[in-house]
């Protein structure tokens, strides 16, 4: 695997996660 694929791909799952993170958040705030 190339390391600029790698590279993306960890910002990818960061930016995933992110994502997760504010949604689980945002229902809770919602309830």
């Amino acid at each position: 695997i190339p390391d600029s694929l790698a590279c993306l791909h960890d910002k990818v799952l960061a930016v995933a996660a992110d994502a997760a993170m504010n949604m689980a958040s945002y229902q809770v705030k919602k309830q």
